[in-house]
C-alpha cells in the first residue's frame, strides 16, 4: 500500500517517503458511497464492467477519501476509485 498526499510544487523524497506522480493515461474513474468495508462491491461492479467492455486494466487502483470518518457517518463516506486503462 502507498499512501500520497497531494502537494503544490515538486518534492524529493528523503529515503523514508519517496516522491511520486499518477501516470498520465486513461482512468476508469467510479465513486463509490458508503462504509470503506463494501468497496469490495464496487470492485466487483468495475471488473463486470470493464469485462462486458473488453476494457484491459492495470493491476492497482487508486483511492481517495473524499471526505472525514470522523464527521460523517458511515453511509455517508464518498471515496473516488480509479483504475488505469492498459493497452
Amino acid at each position: 500500500m502507498q499512501i500520497g498526499i497531494p502537494v503544490a510544487e515538486s518534492v524529493e523524497g528523503d529515503g523514508t517517503v519517496i516522491a511520486a506522480s499518477i501516470p498520465a493515461g486513461q482512468y476508469l474513474r467510479t465513486l463509490h458511497r458508503g462504509p470503506y468495508k463494501t468497496l469490495g462491491k464496487t470492485y466487483e461492479r468495475v471488473q463486470t464492467y470493464t469485462q462486458e467492455q473488453g476494457l484491459g486494466l492495470a493491476d492497482y487502483m487508486l483511492e481517495s477519501y473524499l471526505n472525514d470518518p470522523n464527521k460523517v457517518s458511515p453511509d455517508a463516506l464518498e471515496t473516488e476509485v480509479l483504475v488505469p486503462f492498459v493497452e
